[in-house]
């Protein structure tokens, strides 16, 4: 049996538009900590392994973020894609990395672990917590498994480390036959996706997924994929996400085009800045050493008079 679940503490124009997705698929969408305090993304862990608890563990329970989401086709077709996956844990894939870390030592904090991730067999490498789908068995035990609380900033942060500690433990969807995210990929919606007959399909694996799911409070690319579905946006984009759209536009073709993944570029840039400001230094620490003048002794500069 399949169970349909998100989290939200209060109303949201992404939570009618999640509920609204689920009506026309026939969908029964539980919302789980409604009119309660959300202290952090592991909150969302909590509250589902605790829902978890309560239905028979070998259902399979599908969550995915509130805000951010709409479900892409109905209960059966969850069922035929998951029948693909021998895993009782699946998250979703994307192509971006992300995860917290220090402000200014974030690269090399996280660079074990980004050296250390799986490879891919499609450009989606990368976890995403935003949507996952798993038994309700396994699901109830996770917070503990993974050593998560509620107070929890960043669970993408926690589940990707273990990940790669364990990549045994859990799959991801790299072909986006259940999930898919365009993390990384900004700009590409056309490119990447396409409707048919009230379906989505991912034009880069050739896939229709069941779920979509639009990281960082990305609404400009949320408004383009919709506007060809069954439930297009009904209000006009804020110009505030209209520039928020075309700034990560612009940096998403620039990574795209040159390092593949932003965890790559960023280390990079700032490899390159820490090697112009050495530069910098040696060059002023050069100008501003005194020209220092050579004294010969005068027996060398004093000739004998010709003879």
């Amino acid at each position: 049996m399949l169970h349909f679940v998100t989290v939200a503490s209060g109303p949201h124009p992404g939570l009618e538009r999640l509920e609204k997705s689920a009506i026309y698929y026939g969908i029964d969408l539980v919302v789980l900590g409604y009119n309660k305090p959300y202290p952090g993304n592991g909150a969302k862990v909590i509250l589902v392994a605790e829902f978890a608890s309560r239905v028979h563990p070998e259902d399979f329970i599908v969550y995915t973020d509130a805000f951010d989401s709409v479900f892409t086709a109905p209960p059966e077709r969850f069922e035929e894609a998951l029948a693909g996956f021998s895993s009782e844990l699946i998250f979703s894939a994307e192509q971006n990395f992300h995860m917290l870390g220090h402000p200014i030592f974030y690269l090399w904090q996280n660079l074990p672990t980004y050296l250390g991730y799986p490879r891919s067999t499609s450009p989606y490498r990368f976890l995403n917590a935003g949507s996952f789908i798993g038994r309700a068995g396994r699901l109830a035990r996770l917070p503990e498994e993974v050593r998560i609380d509620e107070s929890t900033l960043s669970d993408q942060t926690i589940f990707t480390r273990y990940f790669v500690k364990f990549p045994e433990s859990l799959s991801l969807d790299y072909h986006h036959r259940l999930m898919t995210c365009n993390g990384g990929r900004v700009g590409y919606e056309a490119l990447d996706y396409s409707w048919e007959g009230g379906r989505l399909k991912n034009e880069r694996t050739g896939a229709y997924p069941c779920l979509l799911h639009i990281p960082g409070k990305n609404e400009g690319s949320m408004h383009q994929l919709l506007q060809d579905s069954p439930f297009p946006a009904e209000r006009e984009l804020r110009e505030k996400d209209r520039r928020i759209f075309h700034k990560r536009s612009l940096l998403h073709r620039l990574i795209v085009h040159t390092t593949g993944d932003n965890f790559r570029f960023k280390f990079l840039v700032w490899n390159l800045l820490l090697l112009a400001v050495a530069m910098l230094v040696v060059v002023s620490s050069n100008a501003l050493v005194e020209p220092r003048m050579t004294i010969l002794p005068l027996d060398s500069i004093v000739r004998e008079p010709v003879r």
